[in-house]
């Protein structure tokens, strides 16, 4: 019965608000980013050695994550309001244990030579920006406009590592165009829906698709690739990674 409800509510609030629509279906562009990125090596490895205890647990964190966000549009979508303001209190706890799982694992990798400092600065600061990002959505959760599009900036931001291995896996490698094209569509298509839904562009979501697009070429974290830079690496590491 609470199943039917929800799928009727969902459909007759979806008819209604295309932006629901739009939402519910980009937050399934990142599952589907995910299962691509990262099939072969987790959702559906089939081989041996397994995988590390710390790399199964962060994968389950974060797939956990990119669920949640799916729940949450389909909890607004279909009008259960009270059970997405419930989620979002795990949301919190969560999203913090992406930030911890995420920083161990690339940290540990670095600590045991398998990602140079250039490679950690990268990840690190794409992890810090996209959780960040979540907990300025949270802050600004009042303002229905601005929370959800800066919910949706986050999974970019933290699934890029994703469509690089989507790429790959496709045959593109983990950079070029593809990956560029790939990273950025959801912020495109966001901007894109706004200018034929409310027939003119919406600064917010073209200043987050600008920001996004200007992060990933400038590089800001190249600055860092310096003996300051692995200082703040080595301070991280004696956080994060138990020797």
């Amino acid at each position: 019965m609470m199943a039917n409800s929800i799928g009727k509510n969902l459909l007759f609030s979806i008819k209604r608000h295309p932006e629901r629509q739009f939402f519910t279906l980009t937050s399934f562009w990142f599952v589907g980013m995910v299962l691509l990125g990262f099939g072969r090596t987790f959702y559906f490895k089939n081989y041996t050695p397994p995988l590390a205890p710390y790399l199964q647990l962060h994968g389950l964190i974060f797939s956990s994550w990119i669920l949640l966000y799916c729940f949450q549009n389909v909890m607004i979508a279909s009008l259960q309001i009270r059970k997405h303001k419930l989620a979002g209190f795990f949301g919190i706890v969560l999203i913090s244990a992406v930030f911890v799982s995420s920083y161990y694992t690339i940290l540990y990798k670095t600590y045991t030579g398998n990602k140079s400092l250039l490679e950690a600065l990268f990840n690190l600061s794409q992890i810090a920006l996209g959780v960040g990002t979540v907990f300025l959505s949270i802050l600004l959760r009042r303002n229905t406009y601005y929370h959800k599009r800066l919910m949706l900036a986050s999974l970019v931001f933290l699934t890029l590592a994703a469509v690089q291995r989507a790429s790959g896996n496709l045959g593109f490698g983990p950079n070029g165009p593809l990956v560029d094209a790939l990273y950025l569509m959801p912020l495109i298509a966001l901007v894109l829906f706004e200018l034929a839904y409310y027939g003119r562009l919406k600064f917010a979501s073209l200043l987050l698709f600008l920001f996004a697009f200007t992060y990933s070429k400038l590089r800001i974290y190249r600055l860092l690739d310096n003996d300051f830079g692995q200082e703040i690496v080595n301070f991280l590491i004696d956080l994060f990674v138990i020797k």
